[in-house]
């Protein structure tokens, strides 16, 4: 596989940032995602990037277990389809009511009218030309097959495919390779992987390297100790910290929502499966290519998409779309159209509180202390008295700040999040960030995305913020938005600030968790 290249500076902005950086490449950031790995120097204009993914062959009467590219879709009942489908007439009552920029309501086209004209001109795809992909043949069965190639495995051969992160989080499951230890094994052959073919940096010399992690915002500790471990001790680094970043959907929802609607208008791509890796990166490219939230592009549309399987012929389908291209990302602001996809949970705060025996400031530690010291100051008061209190301090030690609550539409969060910082700040600050957003990930690259978010939250900012002009921005300095958080990881390490966040390996073996509640950026 050739290897990608990190483009040279030329611009004076890059030229002065490559010489800023230079003097920090010894810092590697590490931003994985539930598909792709974002990795390299702090001294690189942008990471390099690869599917996060390991396959390994299994014997013939072993137990299955396939992880899919994209996240899973569910079972379509009765509920959740009326669900879907009344989620689906909202959304075009409200295109129905948009205005065009010349001044016109915008039309709608029926999908059954879509799908009759699909069925109606169906046609023989036209033949290309012969692929020039090959499928991925494992000689050795004890080695593992890492990263992008593993979308190409040979479909006669038993493999078992693992993506170890799953909506920001460790894809810990009951299934085979699903243990916290085989999950922190994979990632750690993933990363190894990456470090060694991609920044081409042995293994071995990790020990005079840094590494910065960024990490979901509702974290697990236990996942944070095993991957600190994983970074200090397994791979060696000579220090790391982590910093945080996370939004409940993204792509993935996305582009299986898009599926459901080309189903609906009588897809011709037969057969089609989400869960089949090469399917799935047909059905990106295709979100990618047509997918879009400008208000102007209406009506029908001729679309093609190209079927390009390994050794086969390459195949190209003509069909009709029309409003299927921006229902699907308006899953963003209507999310339960995303009801579609498979989720841990529907939840927006921390998780309970996960005991840590090395913590001495662990809640669970401080209660049963605390317990056995009122019982020995007051050993004859009532009991019933003492376990009053003992399920009072329970109720905090486990987390009463945890939320069960539906997914969050992209504007209703982006206000949440400033109201709940407005608490602190003056109300200076707060007119700030009413009118200064940024917006990270993939999704932030679909057309007309920046003008819709910015007109959603216009109308619902409340009435003593407004006036000012709302900004919406979703590259950074010509950064991808794909890669911003990377970038701003990079950036955080190379402040000031952050030389009193490392953690070498000899505090983490000598204090473990207790360290992260010292040194971690963020409420432990």
């Amino acid at each position: 596989m050739p290897m990608p290249a990190v483009p040279e500076a030329h611009g004076p902005w890059e030229v002065q940032e490559r010489e800023f950086f230079s003097s920090k490449g010894n810092i590697i950031v590490i931003h994985p995602g539930s598909k792709y790995l974002r990795i390299g120097r702090v001294s690189d204009l942008k990471p390099y990037a690869m599917l996060q993914a390991v396959a390994r062959l299994r014997s013939p009467d072993a137990q299955r277990h396939e992880d899919t590219l994209l996240v899973p879709d569910v079972r379509v009942t009765k509920h959740l389809l009326s669900e879907v489908e009344d989620c689906c007439i909202e959304i075009c009552s409200l295109l129905q009511s948009c205005i065009q920029s010349n001044g016109g309501h915008r039309g709608l086209t029926p999908y059954t009218k879509i799908a009759s004209m699909n069925r109606s001109s169906q046609q023989q795809p036209e033949s290309i030309d012969k692929s020039n992909l090959s499928y991925v043949r494992t000689v050795d069965p004890n080695q593992a097959v890492v990263g992008d190639k593993v979308v190409y495995l040979e479909p006669r051969d038993a493999y078992n495919i693992h993506f170890p992160f799953r909506r920001g989080e460790l894809n810990v499951h009951p299934g085979v390779g699903g243990s916290l230890t085989s999950v922190i094994n994979d990632v750690e052959i993933i990363w190894c992987y990456a470090i060694e073919k991609l920044l081409r940096i042995p293994k071995a010399e990790l020990g005079v390297y840094k590494a910065v992690l960024v990490i979901p915002d509702i974290y697990n500790r236990q996942h944070l100790k095993e991957l600190t471990n994983l970074l200090l001790v397994r791979l060696g680094f000579a220090s790391c910290f982590l910093v945080q970043m996370k939004m409940e959907y993204g792509g993935s929802d996305i582009t299986q929502a898009f599926f459901w609607l080309l189903r609906r208008a009588a897809f011709p791509v037969k057969p089609c499966k989400p869960s089949d890796p090469v399917d799935a990166m047909i059905l990106t490219q295709l979100k990618e290519d047509y997918c879009h939230l400008n208000m102007d592009i209406s009506g029908i549309r001729d679309v093609s998409v190209t079927v390009d399987r390994p050794e086969s012929m390459c195949r190209r389908y003509r069909f009709k779309l029309a409003d299927e291209c921006i229902i699907a990302p308006l899953g963003l602001f209507f999310p339960s159209l995303f009801s579609l996809t498979e989720r841990h949970c529907e939840t927006k705060g921390q998780p309970r509180y996960q005991h840590q025996a090395e913590d001495p400031h662990d809640m669970l530690y401080i209660r049963e202390t605390g317990r056995r010291g009122k019982k020995e100051a007051e050993a004859g008061e009532d009991m019933a008295e003492e376990e009053e209190v003992g399920g009072d301090m329970d109720d905090f030690a486990s987390g009463s700040d945890f939320q069960s609550d539906i997914l969050l539409a992209l504007d209703a969060a982006v206000l949440q999040s400033i109201e709940r910082a407005s608490e602190t700040l003056s109300e200076e600050v707060v007119r700030k960030l009413y009118t200064n957003i940024l917006v990270v990930g993939g999704s932030a690259k679909i057309e007309g995305f920046s003008t819709w978010l910015q007109n959603r939250i216009a109308l619902k900012i409340p009435i003593e913020h407004r006036g000012e002009p709302i900004e919406v921005m979703t590259r950074v300095k010509d950064q991808d938005s794909e890669n911003t958080v990377w970038k701003g990881a990079a950036l955080f390490a190379c402040m000031d600030a952050a030389n009193e966040l490392w953690i070498k390996p000899k505090e983490w073996k000598r204090y473990s968790v207790k360290i992260l509640r010292e040194r971690a950026p963020f409420v432990w």
